[in-house]
């Protein structure tokens, strides 16, 4: 099977160009990733190239076996219907990440590797602001699939601490906290209005 054939937008491939994809709904739209990628493979004056490839969700089982055959295949970014489904597809995943259930980067190497970006630089703002470990008081907004990973990502991070959540719908946090199954290291409380912050 072709990808032309699983795709819903028209690709055309650069003949022995490594490629990267940008998978989603709808990609190709409104996504920056490949101007911003193929400005710096340009630069660097690697052969690659990013597409971005509109996807149906009933198409991701045939993209993942297209996309192992491919020897110039490298990278991928997902995004969202992709984010949790894809996991099904790759080879190797770290706990952190099997934890979450989203990934949004998968590289090829061997095998295909998936990372979650928003968790790994959510682990690096905290380290690099200095925030102590222990005993803090920090409040996260939105409970959406970014604000998901950051909410593992800052239950990981620190112990004994007051994590405190603000969403427009308080039960969507709950459902997130209770599928996320977090180790009780910390206390979670929900913030109901804007007031309640101070």
């Amino acid at each position: 099977m072709k990808l032309s054939k699983i795709i819903k937008n028209k690709i055309i491939f650069k003949d022995n160009y490594e490629k990267c994809f940008i998978i989603g709904s709808s990609p190709s739209k409104n996504a920056r990733s490949p101007k911003l990628w193929n400005y710096v493979y340009k630069k660097l004056k690697i052969q690659r190239e990013m597409y971005p490839v509109d996807l149906e969700k009933k198409n991701i089982r045939n993209f993942f076996k297209i996309i192992k055959k491919d020897e110039f295949f490298k990278g991928l970014l997902i995004t969202i219907p992709f984010k949790e489904i894809s996991l099904k597809y790759v080879d190797k995943v770290s706990l952190s990440i099997s934890q979450i259930n989203s990934i949004n980067t998968i590289v090829k190497k061997k095998k295909l590797e998936a990372f979650n970006t928003d968790y790994l630089g959510a682990l690096e703002s905290l380290k690099k602001i200095k925030l102590k470990k222990n005993n803090q008081k920090v409040l996260v907004v939105g409970s959406g699939g970014t604000g998901k990973t950051i909410i593992h990502a800052v239950n990981n991070f620190l112990t004994n601490s007051k994590i405190y959540l603000m969403n427009r719908t308080i039960s969507k946090s709950y459902k997130i906290l209770n599928k996320l199954k977090l180790q009780k290291k910390n206390s979670f409380f929900h913030i109901k209005k804007h007031d309640d912050i101070f």
